[in-house]
């Protein structure tokens, strides 16, 4: 994983300069599910080629840092088939497909090696899922999410009922044969994050006056939890971070009053049995007038924890419009990457605010506010290293974390029907061809007037 992101550093500015790099494949249907993922230090497409009456066929192709194609595999399917997750870890990258055979309704799950060699399959009908609801649900309605972990035995996969009806369930599926090793005894876990021998998750508990959360850890073999309640602060928080090295877990966000007013920064870290080392607030009153919304974190290469906002005024007058651009983060269909921001807001945005943060202490070692707009949208948000994106609308700047003190500037601005990602080999765009029935895959530049 580090030489992963070490490549993707090198090869960001290297693709600042280069030519278009363009990679484009033909879609049979205009709705077909596809996937683009980074996967260790290569990328991959993963899409729809062939059908007949019986099965599908989807063919992966692994593309060079040019997105030149290096190696294509083809997988049957059986029935007909719709991908609808994807992800991966150190040792396998896996797929889930929702299809029917004989009138049965299944998931087909296929986990691959890192040559896209089939190494496992197995199938998982309604009737068998059952025990994940307590219940019998459609196979239509589910909804599967990968949660990122490297273990060569678990596969951890956060499942939900895509009309609401039921909480998300964290279930450990053996890779060998799809058996469930383990499930979480607690409903609607988020922010998962794995250790080597544990997982993570935290409950939002809403009280009277403020909300307080509950942090979740499970052995991973065996499913056994400990939990500790925390933010006992007598004002609001919001979690917006949660990082663990396997020895400490950190918890940060912003801490406010009423009405998010006198909006502070927070971080708390504990040890691996959920006992509070530190509890840091920062006092000092940093946003005046202003709200704070917070958009997302990255750490620099000293381990500090920066945090990344816009401080912003309401503004009802305004009429707001929809974003032109939408954003996939690390990938299309299966992620890695959290985000956060995004949409309509009847707020008048007027600065980028980024803190550096000790992750020793929890102290504020330093803070700046970088005047932009007037933005009437929130921020999108992603980071895929020291290396941050930050996009309003069609327009994305970038942000250096390393260099704190120095403004975001213009990176690129998007065409309407562009989804930005990004990738082990830098930032790139998708598109659909209607006119040619193709989907295009397109490294990203530095715009000719960014900086």
């Amino acid at each position: 994983m580090r030489n992963s992101i070490k490549l993707f550093f090198a090869l960001f500015f290297l693709s600042l300069a280069a030519s278009a790099q363009k990679y484009s494949f033909k879609y049979l249907h205009s709705y077909d599910q596809f996937a683009v993922n980074s996967d260790g230090d290569n990328v991959y497409c993963l899409f729809l080629s062939g059908k007949t009456k019986t099965h599908a066929i989807y063919r992966k192709v692994l593309l060079s840092e040019s997105l030149a194609p290096l190696d294509s595999v083809e997988y049957q399917i059986d029935g007909d088939p719709s991908l609808v997750a994807s992800g991966a870890n150190e040792f396998y990258t896996y797929h889930a497909f929702e299809t029917k055979v004989e009138k049965t309704s299944m998931i087909q799950f296929l986990i691959t090696d890192k040559k896209g060699n089939s190494v496992y399959q197995f199938q998982k009908t309604s009737l068998e899922l059952a025990t994940v609801f307590g219940k019998e649900v459609k196979v239509k309605n589910l909804v599967f999410n990968f949660i990122p972990d490297n273990d060569r035995e678990i596969m951890l996969v956060e499942v939900a009922e895509a009309n609401g009806r039921y909480y998300p369930r964290l279930v450990a599926w053996s890779f060998k044969d799809g058996s469930i090793l383990w499930q979480a005894d607690i409903l609607s876990l988020g922010f998962i994050r794995t250790t080597q021998s544990e997982v993570i998750g935290l409950t939002k508990v809403e009280g009277a006056s403020r909300i307080s959360y509950i942090l979740h850890i499970f052995d991973k073999v065996s499913g056994k939890r400990v939990s500790a309640p925390f933010a006992r602060s007598a004002s609001q928080r919001s979690v917006d971070v949660v990082g663990t090295n396997g020895t400490q877990l950190m918890i940060a966000g912003a801490e406010h009053q009423g009405n998010n007013k006198n909006s502070k920064l927070y971080m708390s870290m504990f040890d691996m049995q959920g006992k509070l080392l530190f509890d840091k607030i920062d006092t000092t009153d940093r946003m005046g007038k202003y709200r704070r919304h917070l958009l997302g974190s990255s750490f620099d290469k000293d381990g500090n924890l920066i945090l990344i906002g816009e401080g912003y005024r309401l503004d009802a007058t305004r009429v707001v419009v929809a974003t032109a651009a939408t954003v996939a983060i690390g990938v299309l269909l299966g992620g890695g990457v959290i985000a956060s921001g995004g949409g309509s807001a009847d707020n008048r945005i007027d600065f980028i605010s980024s803190a550096v943060l000790s992750t020793e202490t929890g102290n504020v070692k330093s803070y700046k506010n970088f005047p932009v707009g007037p933005w009437f949208d929130f921020s999108t948000f992603y980071s895929n290293g020291q290396q941050v994106l930050i996009g309003v609308k069609n327009k994305f700047l970038l942000y250096n974390v390393n260099e704190p003190d120095v403004p975001p500037s213009l990176f690129a601005s998007l065409k309407i029907r562009e989804q930005l990602l990004l990738t082990s080999f830098g930032p790139a765009v998708t598109y659909r061809d209607t006119g040619k029935s193709r989907i295009f895959i397109e490294m990203v530049g530095r715009d000719a007037d960014g900086k």
